[in-house]
């Protein structure tokens, strides 16, 4: 039995609404697959904040002369920290893996797939930590850049003597007043959009590394740079959509946050560190769910969009039509 994608809807180049189609028709027919990965994946991430929890509760039963012991268990948690990271990083890539591979009619268990990005995790975790770097510097190197440009506006405006007298200088030099807002704000919608222009050249980075061998991470890197180039714009609308879709489950998650604080009420007084708990533990319980639910839709999608890339680029003959459904 065929699914609904036929050749014409995913006839290359691929449009905003192909790419977003083909991933939730493969999110749905794959379901129960990559939801369990991103289930393990999800546990992997819970086992260092679980420990976490269980060592302050048993430092706050010691005495304070255990504390001394931090600087043995602070290293060592950060080691099982890292560890679990690159495990949670390497089963969510598998999910891009078994995605690509069903594009490509060359299925491939899930077993295989999470043994072959497993061996890689600490690639995963390298480039996801040097990714990180590049967005600190680069939020660093623009938030210094806006303060000092602000600063200067604020200035060369007359804002110390708006200070002084708001009404006067408004009166003085009200153009000046007005323009220097707009700039601002014209900074700050420049700063969204170099944002988001580096969130959608580092979008697949982890793709090649899951996909193509004896990948390294910088070349991973390297080719999420290269596939993004002209196709910046399309990406960012198909993440763009993809983060709507997944809004309303969103709002339902928060608007539920006073259901559930309401439910406990009935049984814990509000006041009570009981209630605390509890609330806080369903509540956390909810995101983890939310979150193991999203992870494949959003590894799907990365792996669609991987696909297009390649074969736009590289003019892959890759056939994505009559993808298998359930009976």
């Amino acid at each position: 039995m065929t699914s609904g994608l036929d050749s014409q809807d995913l006839l290359h180049p691929l449009t905003i609404g192909n790419i977003v189609n083909a991933g939730l028709r493969l999110y749905k027919q794959q379901f129960k697959p990559y939801l369990g990965v991103a289930a393990l994946s999800t546990l992997w991430l819970i086992v260092p904040f679980g420990v976490a929890i269980a060592l302050a509760i048993g430092f706050l039963a010691l005495s304070p002369d255990s504390y001394s012991l931090l600087g043995l268990i602070i290293p060592a948690w950060l080691v099982l920290f890292f560890y679990c990271l690159g495990r949670y990083l390497a089963n969510a890539a598998a999910i891009s893996r078994l995605a690509y591979q069903e594009l490509i009619h060359q299925p491939e268990s899930v077993q295989a797939a999470r043994r072959y990005t497993n061996l890689r995790q600490r690639s995963f975790l390298g480039a996801n930590l040097l990714i990180g770097l590049i967005y600190m510097t680069v939020f660093i190197t623009m938030y210094l850049v806006g303060t000092v440009s602000i600063a200067f506006l604020f200035v060369a405006t007359g804002g110390l003597a708006f200070l002084q007298n708001p009404g006067s200088a408004l009166l003085v030099n009200p153009f000046l007043m007005v323009f220097s807002v707009l700039i601002v704000v014209a900074a700050v919608l420049l700063q969204l959009l170099i944002a988001c222009w580096f969130w959608v050249r580092f979008a697949i980075a982890e793709l090649p590394l899951a996909i193509e061998p004896a990948t390294t991470v910088t070349q991973s890197i390297g080719r999420s740079w290269t596939l993004t180039r002209r196709n910046v714009w399309r990406i960012f609308m198909v993440l763009l959509i993809t983060l709507l879709i997944t809004l309303p489950v969103q709002i339902v998650a928060q608007s539920s946050v006073g259901l559930v604080n309401g439910a406990v009420a009935a049984f814990l007084p509000e006041d009570s560190g009981g209630f605390l708990v509890v609330s806080q533990l369903i509540l956390v319980t909810l995101g983890l769910v939310i979150s193991i639910v999203l992870l494949p839709l959003w590894q799907t999608i990365k792996a669609v969009i991987y696909y297009d890339l390649r074969s736009r680029h590289e003019g892959l003959d890759l056939v994505v039509a009559d993808l298998p459904v359930d009976s």
